[in-house]
Parts: structure tokens; sequence; C-alpha cells
């Protein structure tokens, strides 16, 4: 079978780690990136990150055993960094390589299986089909949860990382200060030690001292007389802060209870709202009920005048053929009397045909 582009990109090289840059070299290099490219770019993200971290821990720990010298610099720092980085880019490429391994063996087992159902010759299509489909669709949600465990790691140890870079900047900035100190006390001790082997230093000190100490006893003086001003000024500034917190607590309740107005009016003009939408719905339906009687009204009137109408029509009807009916009856009785008359007519002309038959045939008979 041929080789997919995914397995192309995987297994190219796979002892070569993957840095940040080499991460956004890949990306812009590889258009379309498969599960698997992105699987190895995460887990290499991930102990990157770890191995970041460790590397900073570790620096800190041991930055506190070592001596400071003159120029304020750790001993041992550089090479101590150096080392750390080539120990980094060591462990970065095994961890990588393993990663790589791990994933290329289990992109290789089904490529195999693969081709043991392929290559059988009593195997079916469809079942083979299926077969394969299901195998890539595990295969593809595996690294896909193995990329996004992997994503996850490497945000939470990105995370992890500024954390502790954060924590490491304060680090190096209250080292910083108790440097600062040390050498504002060395120096300090040092004039001091100058001053008491020079006893002509010492003198000048004095001399220099005494009118000093006249000037702050003098300052003192009149820092008393400053402190209880500024201590009546503090009192009347406390009281002022206490009225101002009074009319403050004051305003903030009047704020208050104006927002609770505020919010009393927005419900009622609210409510207003809906009363007002309610009213215009009564009264379109009021306005729909008077229209739908006075269509009702119009309607049975029409009703009323069809029917008052129809009923004229049909009785005029019914008296047309009432008369028509009383002529018909007129004629049939004509027709009877006349059929009546008819009858007799033929039963007289019947009875003397008969009475001149039998008058004809009578003698006959006596002559005889």
């Amino acid at each position: 079978m041929a080789s997919s582009p995914s397995d192309k990109s995987t297994t190219s090289n796979p002892s070569t780690p993957v840095t940040p840059g080499d991460e956004t070299t890949m990306e812009t290099n590889s258009p379309l990136l498969s599960p698997q490219s992105m699987a190895n770019a995460a887990l290499a993200n991930a102990v990157f990150a770890q191995q970041a971290q460790r590397t900073v821990k570790l620096a800190f720990t041991q930055e506190k055993d070592i001596p400071v010298n003159e120029n304020g610099e750790t001993e041992r720092r550089k090479q101590f960094s150096d080392d750390n980085k080539d120990e980094e880019r060591n462990n970065c490429s095994h961890q990588q390589l393993d990663k790589n391994n791990a994933v290329e063996s289990i992109v290789k087992d089904p490529k195999s299986r693969i081709e043991a159902i392929w290559g059988s010759s009593n195997s079916d299509h469809t079942n083979a089909w299926k077969t394969t489909a299901e195998l890539i669709r595990s295969e593809i949600e595996a690294l896909l949860k193995l990329g996004t465990e992997a994503y996850q790691a490497a945000e939470f140890q990105a995370r992890e990382s500024k954390l502790l870079q954060d924590e490491l900047d304060g680090k190096d900035d209250e080292l910083e200060r108790l440097r600062l100190a040390e050498s504002k006390g060395r120096a300090t001790i040092v004039a001091v030690k100058n001053l008491q082997c020079s006893p002509l230093t010492m003198r000048r000190y004095t001399l220099v001292f005494i009118p000093f100490r006249q000037n702050l006893l003098r300052q003192g003086e009149t820092s008393k007389v400053d402190a209880r001003d500024a201590s009546r000024a503090a009192v009347s500034e406390a009281g002022l802060r206490a009225e101002l917190g009074v009319v403050t607590a004051q305003k903030n309740e009047s704020l208050g209870q104006a927002e609770g107005h505020k919010r009393k009016a927005t419900l009622y003009e609210d409510e207003l709202r809906q009363v007002k939408t309610k009213l215009a719905r009564v009264v379109q339906e009021k306005i729909r009920i008077e229209r739908d009687h006075r269509a009702t009204l119009s309607l049975a009137k029409s009703f009323d005048s069809h029917v008052s109408s129809d009923v004229d029509y049909y009785k005029r009807k019914v008296s047309e053929l009432n008369g028509y009916v009383q002529n018909l009856n007129a004629v049939v009785a004509e027709k009877n009397r006349q059929i009546e008359d008819l009858r007799r007519q033929i039963e007289r002309s019947m009875s003397q045909n008969r009475l001149a038959q039998f008058r004809a045939d009578t003698p006959d008979t006596l002559t005889k």
C-alpha cells in the first residue's frame, strides 16, 4: 500500500527534536498538518515546557548556594547555563525520539493490519472496506485524543512556566535589592572604620557634628510646634473627614433611594405600557365584535328579506299550481264523462246489434 502524507511527514526524520523555532518552521513548510504531526508537535511542546520548568527550578535552587563576586554576578552562572542548555537539548531530542517512535509504532501497526486485511485472497471487499474504515476511524480518534491531551498538557506547562518565570523575576528583584543593601552596608562599615582609624578625621567630624546637633535641637523645638499644629490640623481634618464620610453616606443612601425610585418608576412604566397594550387589544377586540355584530344584523336582515320574498314567491307559485291542478281536474272530469258517454253508446250499439242479429236469426228458425 502507498504511504499517506502523514506517514511521510512523521517518519522522514524522527530523531530531530522539535523546538519552538522548529515548530514554526514546520507549520510554515507543511500546509496541511495531519493528526499525527499535530500530536508530535504538542508532545514536543509539552516536553520542552516541562524541561524548561525543571531547568528554572534547578537554577533557582543552586543559585542560593553560589557565592557573589565583586561585580555582583554569581560564579559559574554562564557555565551552568551552557551545561543546562546542552542537557536540555539532549533530553528534548531523546524524549522527542521516544514519542516519535511510539507514534510511528502506533501508525505501523494499523498499516500492517490493513495490508493483512487486503492481502488475504478469500476476504470480502465489503467487509474489508468496513474493517478498514473502522480501523482508520479508531486510529484517528486515538491520535486526536493523544494530541488533545498533549496540547492540554503543553498549555498547563506553559501557564506553570509563566508563573515560575514571574516568581523568578520577583526573586531576582529581591536579590538585586539585597545586593544593593549589602553594598551600602559594606560602604558604611568601611567609612566608619576609616573614621575610627583617623583621629584628625574624628576631630573634624566632632567639630562639624556639634553645630549640626544644635541645629537639630532647634529644628526639634520648631518641629514640636509644627507637630502640634499638624496634630490640630489632623484633628480638624479628621472631623472634616468624618463629616465628609457622613455626608458621603447620606449621599450614597440618597443615591440608593433614587436608584430604587428609578427602578420603581421603570417598573410602573412597564406596567403602564402593559396596561396600555392590553387596553389597545381590548379596544381592537371591541371594535371587531361591533363590526361582527353589525355584519350579523345585516346578514339577518338580508335573510329575513330573502325569506319573506321567497315565501311570497312560493305562495304565488302554490296558488298558480292549485289553479292549474283544478283546471286539470276539470279536464279529467270532462274526459271521464265523455268516456262514460262513449261506453254507454258502445253498450247501446252492441245491444242493438245483438238484438238485430237475434231478429235476423229468429225467422229462419221459425220457418224450418
